[in-house]
């Protein structure tokens, strides 16, 4: 039982480090975007917000549907995106 709880870490040691050792050109030897790249599934990390004016006229932005009969805008958001605008060079 000992040995196998030792291959168990050894293995987890090993998938840990190729995934988080960088390299010489400082990438790791394989990424999530790799992985996508050979079709291995990956969970979908894309963040739905909703978009929509209450009864009042206050703009509301929820992670929720607006109540049924209400217009809204759907917003997906990547995680991975840069959102802010980039700065004027001087």
């Amino acid at each position: 039982m000992r040995r196998l709880l030792l291959l168990f870490l050894f293995i987890g040691t090993l998938a840990a480090l190729l995934f988080l050792a960088p390299l010489r050109d400082g990438r790791p030897l394989l990424s999530p975007a790799d992985l996508r790249q050979m079709g291995v599934p990956m969970p979908d990390r894309t963040i739905r917000f909703y978009r929509w004016m209450d009864a009042d006229g206050v703009p509301q932005h929820t992670a929720e549907p607006p109540p049924p009969g209400t217009p809204y805008d759907i917003i997906d958001v990547d995680p991975d995106a840069n959102l802010m605008p980039g700065g004027a060079n001087r």
